[in-house]
């Protein structure tokens, strides 16, 4: 079952995070591009999922829809991997 997401993800303390510049590894097994590492930053505990959309559809001239499902399966599977709470 897939976990529901918080309405503000933050990046989870015991996480190990190392960069480089094709990305970052921020826990064991879990390595980001660098449009996702940007998106992974963006979850200070502030920043909500609607604000991260609309960075990503103005980013990416994206329509809001798809960048609504875009955020939410990156956000899904950080979660899912503990890399955000």
């Amino acid at each position: 079952m897939t976990e529901e997401l918080p309405t503000r993800p933050r990046r989870s303390a015991d996480r190990p995070s190392a960069r480089s510049r094709t990305g970052a590894v921020v826990a064991p097994g879990v390595a980001l591009n660098p449009t996702a590492l940007a998106l992974w930053e963006l979850c200070d505990g502030s920043t909500s999922i609607e604000e991260m959309v609309s960075a990503v559809a103005e980013l990416f001239a994206l329509p809001t829809g798809q960048a609504r499902r875009d955020v939410e399966t990156a956000l899904l599977q950080m979660l899912e991997t503990g890399a955000i709470r």
